[in-house]
């Protein structure tokens, strides 16, 4: 797996997860879906999508992207927290959809809760309409479609439901975790959902060294992101969805020195372009 970001760090958090080496027809995950800019035909390679959360800043873009998949005949997959089947319903409700069609596009949102797992099936044919799939036990995890292995904790971002997930496929972990409050409490959940021992943290570092209002917003400080990724035995720390106010690269540099003085393996970004992934910032 290569993870990718689309936007700058203090940009709307949006990360792409390549899955295997098949550069003609690569499997594609979103991590997010914050307003991105993705030309059409690249977000229709997009094979599904990982909501942490229904904020604006993680989910603008579901729309563009179900436009580009919804013109194939293609099963695309959803996984959120509680009250995303809800919510993705309205969104495809909130359009007319051409009857002229003759595409057969499906998207089935699996919503996370407690020990069950949800599933609902939303197909071009029946005009989007909800269809129940069912509920069962998850045991932990979802095995997505392209043999990834996707586990799921729940943190706490105020009363907004919000997931962390970690990936595995073919020995490799990956976590991304955003938009909570760093205490005893989502470091029990992340250890008990995620687990520990990843080859990369993609975390959060709202916020510089300021702990209460980090607190208050139920966000990290750049130090706190870095005691994370040794508190999760991580091997590899990258930076995302730092606050607007450090929207320039002067910032960024100083997140990552900060980091390193815990984490020295807090790397630079890597940034996602549909020929490779790039470590420069997009233009």
């Amino acid at each position: 797996m290569k993870i990718s970001q689309l936007n700058e760090p203090w940009n709307d958090s949006a990360l792409v997860v390549t899955v295997g080496n098949n550069s003609v027809n690569p499997v594609r995950i979103m991590l997010d879906c914050g307003a991105n800019g993705l030309h059409r035909d690249v977000l229709k390679s997009i094979d599904g999508v990982l909501i942490t959360h229904a904020h604006v800043d993680h989910f603008a873009s579901v729309d563009s992207w179900v436009r580009a998949r919804s013109r194939t005949d293609l099963e695309s997959f959803v996984v959120g927290p509680p009250g995303i089947t809800e919510r993705f319903a309205h969104k495809l409700a909130a359009y007319e959809w051409d009857p002229e069609d003759r595409f057969s596009s499906s998207f089935v949102v699996w919503e996370t809760g407690g020990t069950q797992i949800r599933a609902t099936r939303f197909s071009r044919r029946t005009n989007f309409e909800a269809e129940p799939v069912g509920a069962r036990e998850h045991g932990g995890y979802l095995m997505l479609p392209c043999d990834v292995k996707l586990r799921f904790a729940p943190v706490r971002h105020r009363e907004t439901p919000c997931n962390a997930y970690a990936l595995e496929h073919l020995g490799q972990r990956v976590a991304y975790v955003t938009d909570t409050l760093y205490c005893d409490e989502t470091l029990r959940s992340l250890k008990d959902g995620l687990g520990t021992g990843f080859d990369e943290l993609w975390c959060e570092a709202c916020f510089f060294d300021e702990e209460e209002r980090a607190s208050e917003r139920c966000h990290f400080t750049v130090f706190q992101t870095a005691r994370l990724a040794k508190e999760l035995k991580a091997n590899k720390l990258y930076l995302v969805h730092l606050s607007y106010r450090y929207g320039d690269e002067l910032y960024l540099q100083r997140h990552l020195s900060a980091a390193r003085t815990i984490f020295p393996m807090t790397m630079d970004p890597v940034y996602f372009s549909a020929g490779g992934d790039k470590n420069v910032i997009p233009a």
